[in-house]
């Protein structure tokens, strides 16, 4: 499930030099994101919690909400028979998204030294405020819904 949903980070399918983890952007969008999903999905504060499936799926849709992202209630099917095909076709998407966040026209992929830390150079203002959200939003809704595509398809094969 993790490579799944990793295969939907943007800074997982670039080899932009900002896209390296200790190069600014990579690391900001993480921590963006973990600071908007609560910390009882940490595995030592979810298995001592005490919660009730129910508490747990209602602190699950509420982090949903916090995104802005909303599931039809039935799981669709993989677009082919091969998860690792399925897999490459997820980077490619999240390489497009990538390329909208930070085009490499404007941020060249090797050298580029002034790299270092445009999370706030690209999401600063209203409009990056905007991208920020949007992308936000889909690498969220792709990653759920991508990792319960394939569960579904994988369950159904073996089952």
């Amino acid at each position: 499930s993790h490579f799944i949903a990793d295969s939907l980070m943007p800074c997982h399918c670039d080899e932009q030099d900002l896209s390296d983890y200790d190069k600014g952007l990579h690391k900001e969008l993480e921590k963006h994101w973990s600071g908007r999903i609560p910390d009882l999905f940490d595995d030592d504060k979810l298995s001592g919690s005490g919660l009730s499936g129910g508490e747990i799926l209602d602190s699950s849709l509420n982090a949903d909400t916090e995104f802005g992202v909303s599931f039809q209630n039935t799981v669709p099917e993989m677009n082919s028979d091969d998860v690792w095909e399925e897999i490459v076709m997820l980077c490619r998407a999240s390489f497009a998204v990538a390329s909208l966040m930070a085009p490499p026209s404007r941020w060249p992929y090797k050298p580029a030294p002034q790299n270092n830390a445009p999370f706030s150079v690209l999401f600063g203002d209203t409009s990056g405020e905007a991208l920020l959200a949007e992308i936000s939003r889909a690498v969220m809704h792709d990653a759920v819904l991508n990792v319960a595509v394939i569960w579904k398809f994988i369950w159904n094969k073996f089952n």
